[in-house]
């Protein structure tokens, strides 16, 4: 295989003799080269001197073509320093690639310093990309509009560049929008458009989007309530191992929303999430422990169940740990206190947890 610079060479010597052809053309094929026939091969030295040298007459394809190549180490010894510059050379005459690239490089701060990041001049060179229809400009520089990243926080502007970036096809871009709308963060509460958006997203896989839908299905929130398409939305993200769309299943079998009650699932789809994490789901197993639902009734698990919810401040799960104490469902014991995490409990309770808190020992056992 050919090395980059190899066919930038050719390209641009066919092209020279072609001078009927508009400069722009060759651009595009340049373009072409570096995305499309971009190689592993070994530049010859001639290859990569004729690439600098049309760089330095002001070529800005062969300045962004060398500036990737020295900031990803392709074929020449990898260089931030100087790919910025030739990205900076390139992105002052208005090459929106290069715009873009040259944000990125004081996004994450390459050629500028270790671990040192301008996001000023960041949001300054994805602007100047994103005027010129860079959807990956328009990407980012919505997202730090939307949170005051090296911005000003400027919900209106953020939405008119998701918007775009949406509308090109963009899944987190058309996630974000429909949040917007959903919200009402830089345009009108609109649940029905939020709707239309996270379809968009959900229809290319995007697993928040398939959630959220199946929340906005379960509810009745800009459409009318529909648990069967709320239980498909749920099912398409849990088989992307959602622990809320797991969760929400769980919950749907637990009660028999949209599908018929089955316990036994239930308990399979809260296992899967609560090993994530999930409070509610871990609360929920809880409860199947402490009644005896599908799985033989076990306070002491209920109690380690109930105790993972409780150690991350879910208060029914701290309610739940309480009421086992106070009813003597659980021995107060060092190794019991322990499996419910109680001293990280009364911690995060906030005050919730006061009948519990005044009365936990260094130990980790109760006084009466």
């Amino acid at each position: 295989m050919k090395s980059t610079a190899y066919h930038y060479h050719l390209t641009h010597n066919y092209f020279k003799s072609m001078k009927t052809l508009k400069s722009n053309l060759i651009g595009f094929l340049i373009w072409i080269t570096f995305y499309v026939c971009n190689s592993s091969g070994i530049a010859s030295a001639y290859d990569i001197k004729v690439l600098f040298d049309t760089a330095k007459t002001g070529d800005i394809e062969a300045q962004y073509t060398l500036g990737c190549l020295l900031e990803e180490g392709k074929e020449v010894k990898k260089d931030f320093s100087k790919a910025r510059f030739w990205l900076d050379l390139a992105a002052q005459r208005g090459h929106a690639k290069a715009q873009f690239r040259l944000g990125d490089n004081y996004y994450n701060g390459f050629g500028i310093g270790t671990n040192t990041t301008d996001l000023g001049k960041a949001a300054f060179w994805y602007k100047k990309a994103a005027e010129q229809g860079d959807i990956s400009a328009q990407i980012q520089l919505g997202y730090m509009l939307s949170e005051g990243i090296g911005v000003k926080k400027d919900k209106v502007s953020a939405f008119k560049w998701i918007l775009n970036a949406a509308k090109f096809g963009d899944m987190g871009s058309q996630f974000r929008l429909a949040n917007m709308y959903r919200l009402g963060e830089g345009v009108n509460v609109s649940s029905e458009n939020a709707l239309i958006w996270y379809s968009q997203a959900a229809k290319q896989g995007h697993y928040p989007s398939q959630r959220n839908l199946g929340e906005m299905y379960y509810s009745g929130e800009g459409c009318v309530k529909d648990f069967i398409k709320s239980y498909e939305w749920f099912s398409m993200a849990a088989n992307q191992n959602d622990p809320v769309s797991l969760k929400n299943l769980g919950i749907m079998h637990y009660r028999g929303e949209g599908v018929g009650v089955d316990k036994p699932k239930a308990y399979q789809h809260f296992i899967k999430s609560a090993k994530s994490a999930n409070t509610e789901a871990q609360y929920m197993l809880g409860e199947m422990f402490s009644k005896g639902e599908v799985v033989k009734q076990n306070y002491i698990q209920a109690l380690e169940w109930y105790g993972q919810a409780a150690a991350q401040g879910y208060k029914p799960a701290q309610k739940a740990c309480e009421y086992l104490y106070n009813n003597g469902l659980v021995k107060n014991s060092a190794e019991n206190n322990q499996k419910c995490n109680l001293l990280e409990v009364v911690n995060n309770s906030h005050g919730y947890y006061g009948s519990l808190k005044n009365r936990v020992k260094n130990d980790g056992v109760l006084t009466k």
